[in-house]
């Protein structure tokens, strides 16, 4: 990573990043400075997404997407929850034979996450100029317990 021209009127503080999915390169999510040094990295098998901070029980956390099977649109994989050392405290998966999806994820006052899943439901399609039974995308937010799965 290099700056070539530093941002006009910004804070100062870490930026948070992750690699395209499309990347051929490296797939992970990272925090660099104001000049764009590196301050961590997690390697990942796949892709990664939405790295973020929140906060959990009242104190700050890391989570972001880690997965594969990416589709334009949508993926397939969990969310990883870090300590603000960047240690892995928990990864958050969906139930019932389904994967989270790599946009949408919300850790609620709670203690739950929040977050969007998808599955495949057949459709009749052909009331607009498609098939009688197609595979659409049924789109489903679950909320799982974070301390119990």
């Amino acid at each position: 990573m290099s700056v070539v021209v530093p941002a006009a009127e910004t804070g100062h503080g870490l930026v948070f990043l992750t690699a395209s999915r499309t990347s051929h390169h490296q797939h992970r999510p990272m925090v660099v400075d104001d000049a764009g040094r590196l301050v961590w990295f997690r390697p990942v098998t796949n892709g990664s997404t939405n790295l973020r901070v929140r906060r959990l029980r009242g104190r700050p956390v890391v989570t972001w997407w880690e997965g594969g099977g990416v589709i334009p649109g949508y993926g397939r994989g969990d969310c990883v929850i870090a300590d603000a050392s960047y240690r892995e405290l928990t990864r958050v998966h969906a139930g019932n034979g389904l994967s989270g999806d790599l946009d949408a994820f919300v850790v609620t006052p709670a203690g739950t996450a929040l977050f969007t899943a998808y599955r495949t439901i057949t459709a009749d399609l052909s009331p607009i100029g498609g098939a009688p039974r197609a595979p659409v995308l049924d789109s489903l937010v679950q909320e799982v317990d974070i301390a119990t799965g």
